[in-house]
């Protein structure tokens, strides 16, 4: 699994989602969303008010991922 960056943004009430390899973002605004991505993580908005960082369980940049395993191979 890729490694990912993740926070609540107050000013504009969206949780914003950054794959750390590739630098894409995918941000979050309706709350149903939000709710199903902390619970997966077991967080509040709270705990995410500062930046977290962990694995992309949900797969939002599974694209990402495959190009990042194929780049990893070139290198060996």
């Amino acid at each position: 699994m890729a490694e990912i960056c993740f926070w609540y943004d107050r000013e504009k009430a969206r949780l914003v989602v950054r794959h750390c390899a590739s630098g894409e973002k995918r941000v979050i605004h309706k709350l149903q969303r939000m709710t199903w991505f902390l619970h997966t993580y077991g967080m509040t908005l709270e705990e995410v008010a500062r930046p977290r960082y962990g694995e992309d369980r949900l797969h939002l940049f599974k694209r990402m991922q495959v190009l990042d395993q194929s780049e990893g191979s070139k290198e060996e």
